[in-house]
């Protein structure tokens, strides 16, 4: 997550997008760098081909839709841990 991109943000990427699709977003809204690198890997062409390859826009409003309905359970046993 520094200046290059590596293979590290690569591996990263897909997991902080299935968040993002989740809304999940909460995990990182506070973190700015973290909001930006984010904003910057969405950029790179390989982010949207992945997303596009995996994702029917059906799917993608399934997943939003169940990712929102467990959201609040999802923050509960984030801010227990913590």
């Amino acid at each position: 997550m520094g200046d290059q991109y590596t293979l590290a943000d690569a591996a990263a990427l897909p997991y902080i997008m299935r968040l993002d699709n989740l809304t999940y977003d909460f995990m990182w809204q506070d973190k700015p760098a973290i909001s930006a690198w984010y904003l910057r890997s969405l950029a790179r062409t390989n982010a949207v081909d992945l997303q596009q390859r995996n994702y029917s826009q059906e799917l993608a409003e399934l997943v939003n839709q169940y990712g929102a309905a467990a959201r609040h359970k999802v923050e509960a046993i984030i801010t227990e841990e913590a």
